[in-house]
């Protein structure tokens, strides 16, 4: 059964070795070649010609709706028409201001609305939910093995806290132990404050009674008082 390789004819070992466009012949690649014009009003009516084609101008516009940059659609058709050998870096960078004006018209035109000009730089850097959902669409193989390299991480975390949780509810249980361990009740009292405490008691009962024992002649006088009466 041919394979897609074979049905191309197509070797892949066949790419290029590092270094080698070092022993190309000069001039054999079409930038190394003096560009097809070298008017910058010419190579702008050429590129509006392929742009304001049917399909390219639908493409434009949806890849531009979808919110690609109009900068980023200028950038590369000014570095396909270098790499074909229709304009120079310099003519590129002079066609750009030009090419995005002309580009946004067209595309409000086609009913987009509110295209994105230029490329703003990121005020933050991608999330990893950002980076998990880009690389599952452009790199399933990688987003698996991603996946679970977070999921592995992720287990080892609930483990490793579910493990302090243990040390400090056993810290949390000893702290209690210690502290009914070492309650004022259990304190033994040495004997001479033990004495001096009963001195004390002994000395605040008497107090009382001689109070009372004060007040009983006056009872005493109270009855006389009575008798001659």
């Amino acid at each position: 059964m041919a394979t897609p390789v074979d049905q191309l004819n197509v070797d892949p070992l066949a790419k290029p070795i590092p270094g080698q466009s070092l022993t190309m012949t000069p001039g054999s690649m079409p930038y190394e070649t003096p560009p097809q014009t070298a008017s910058v009003p010419e190579a702008f009516e050429a590129l509006t010609q392929g742009i304001t084609k049917p399909v390219a101008r639908a493409n434009i516009s949806k890849i531009i709706d979808m919110g690609l940059s109009v900068e980023t659609v200028v950038s590369g058709l000014t570095m396909k028409a270098f790499a074909d050998g229709v304009i120079t870096p310099d003519m590129a960078e002079l066609l750009k201001p030009a090419l995005v004006i002309f580009i946004v018209s067209i595309v409000l035109e086609d009913g987009v609305e509110d295209p994105l000009i230029f490329n703003e730089p990121p005020e933050e850097p991608m999330s990893d939910s950002e980076v998990m959902s880009l690389a599952q669409r452009i790199a399933p193989e990688r987003y698996e093995k991603k996946k679970q390299k977070l999921l592995a991480l992720m287990e080892s975390r609930d483990m490793e806290d579910q493990g302090d949780q243990g040390e400090l509810e056993e810290e949390e249980e000893d702290s209690v132990v210690n502290m009914r361990e070492g309650s004022f009740l259990d304190m033994e009292v040495p004997e001479e404050d033990s004495e001096e405490m009963d001195a004390m008691a002994m000395s605040d009962m008497k107090e009382p009674m001689q109070e009372g024992g004060m007040e009983e002649p006056k009872e005493e006088e109270e009855e006389q008082v009575r008798g001659l009466i």
